[in-house]
């Protein structure tokens, strides 16, 4: 147990395999150094390796080959308890239990004062929300958030972890769930966070790296080039083509936003300007899932009702589960699909109907929690679900 921690990682040949598939390598040699201070954002396609690191680094899981350095030391000398105390990580998935906001947001940090959770909040762009629940910082929020849209359960998230004030933050895709408004506001807050702070970013959405120092591409398990964002597009290399896939163009009304694999379309209709129609499509290669997961993609599909209130709602979600990554990636789509038609004032006028459509937010949650742990069986036909 150091007296400091400084914030240096290093990753020497490190070799990696789950243990419930030790056939399948994921991480094969990575190699790469991350100094004091520095904002480094990991990219590349679904199952390239990135967030294999973030739970190396964690310490999750050990490596099979090489070695984690922290401070130059190597990961396994250091307690588990005293290193996690000084990490603090937003997730793509939100974490929230059946207690208060500020109890929820005091999990960063209990012994926290009250006006240390406001501030954290009002970082976070949280604090809004929050004083416009029933009971504001002491509303009790229920198993999951459930009450929550997306976006808001991830700002608690952040809220958490700017309360912690780590010396290494992660960042996992914490943009996920959140509009371009909310990911700018957060992005604004995270960079102030980030000044002086060793700080590891896991990104799909070109928003997650307009602050980071430096960019590692991930290539099936390996590195396969890196360098700041500027360098590495002009070098027309890997990065440049993940970043022929993203894009970004802004109507009135809609809207049209590209990821590593993913593209995202918000289409408004003529009739309302509360009616729009929403697609997510992904473009990764070829894998495998379970019977079961196909069994459980089947009973997802198969759902299929018009949500329609007051004025026209509408949602269609086009799931091509080409492989296991990617209905991952679509039915996380599809929970912030649902989220966002909750947070609709026709639908939280209606507390019946916003609760069967968070209902179904938390299946696709469920449902991704099993599917993320299977790989290499047999392939499922592409469907489409209209919701």
């Amino acid at each position: 147990v150091p007296e400091t921690f400084a914030g240096k990682i290093e990753f020497r040949d490190v070799h990696f395999a789950y243990p419930t598939r030790s056939d399948i390598t994921i991480l094969k040699g990575v190699s790469f150094t991350i100094h004091p201070g520095e904002s480094v954002a990991l990219v590349g396609h679904s199952g390239s390796g990135k967030s294999t690191c973030v739970a190396l680094l964690q310490r999750l899981y050990a490596p099979d080959r090489g070695v984690v350095l922290l401070d130059d030391v190597p990961i396994e000398r250091y307690d588990a308890l005293w290193l996690r105390q000084r990490i603090g990580t937003v997730p793509q998935d939100t974490v929230l239990f059946n207690m208060s906001v500020e109890e929820n947001i005091k999990l960063g940090r209990p012994e926290a004062t009250t006006a240390e959770v406001i501030a954290a909040a009002r970082l976070a762009d949280a604090y809004n929300f929050i004083i416009a629940l029933p009971s504001g910082f002491q509303t009790l929020l229920g198993h999951g958030g459930i009450n929550l849209s997306g976006g808001q359960k991830q700002r608690l998230n952040v809220a958490r972890a700017i309360l912690k004030n780590p010396s290494l933050l992660i960042l996992d895709e914490f943009s996920s769930a959140l509009d371009n408004p909310s990911e700018a506001a957060l992005a604004s807050a995270l960079s102030t966070m980030m000044q002086g702070r060793t700080t590891v970013s896991v990104a799909h959405r070109l928003g997650a790296l307009a602050h980071v120092d430096k960019l590692i591409v991930f290539s099936k398990g390996r590195i396969a080039e890196k360098g700041t964002y500027q360098d590495l597009v002009d070098r027309g290399g890997e990065f440049a083509k993940l970043t022929n896939s993203f894009g970004r163009t802004d109507t009135f009304y809609g809207r049209t936003e590209s990821g590593f694999g993913r593209t995202e379309t918000w289409i408004p209709r003529a009739e309302s300007e509360d009616a729009f129609t929403w697609n997510s499509r992904n473009s990764v290669g070829p894998s495998t899932m379970t019977a079961d997961s196909a069994a459980a993609l089947d009973d997802v599909c198969e759902f299929e009702r018009p949500w329609t209130t007051g004025s026209t709602v509408e949602k269609t979600v086009t799931l091509e589960a080409r492989n296991l990554g990617a209905l991952v990636e679509q039915c996380t789509d599809a929970a912030h699909c649902f989220h966002q038609l909750a947070a609709l004032p026709d639908v939280q006028s209606c507390p019946s109907l916003r609760a069967q459509i968070m209902a179904m937010a938390n299946r696709f949650d469920a449902h991704n929690a099993k599917w993320t742990a299977e790989l290499d069986v047999p392939p499922v036909p592409k469907r489409a679900a209209t919701f």
